[in-house]
């Protein structure tokens, strides 16, 4: 319409002191682009803070008990603290990671051992 203005699509616009409305977004790369926007600054210095909790989705786990040797528990939990994990963590995922590897093993076609060739005796001729 002739005379009236009419706003580029985006966010509304804020009220006075209230952060921007997070627009939709097509695809990551443009919310990764507003978000190092002024506009989006303003939103992430505005937005108020929300505690969060991360749960993580893990399958049914049931516990189980394992008696080892003192001197090894001490290495796993060394070895964990060093990964930034708790050892049982750490165990479970080497646990994991064997019962692939021995499952790969068990899929992988089977190589037939060669026959050993008998010994060859020298025959009288060669000993002549």
């Amino acid at each position: 319409m002739p005379g009236s203005s009419r706003r580029a699509p985006g966010p509304k616009p804020a009220k006075a002191g209230a952060p921007p409305e997070v627009p939709e977004f097509a695809s990551d790369e443009e919310e990764a682009a507003w978000l190092e926007s002024e506009e989006g600054a303003q939103f992430l210095a505005q937005a108020p803070l929300v505690p969060v909790r991360f749960v993580l989705a893990e399958p049914d786990l049931v516990p189980v008990t394992i008696r080892l040797p003192a001197s090894l528990r001490t290495r796993v939990r060394r070895l964990a603290e060093n990964k930034g994990m708790a050892y049982q963590t750490l165990a479970r995922q080497w646990l994991l990671e064997r019962c692939a590897e021995e499952e790969a093993k068990a899929q992988a076609p089977k190589r037939r051992r060669p026959r050993a060739r008998p010994k060859s005796r020298p025959t009288d001729e060669a000993a002549g």
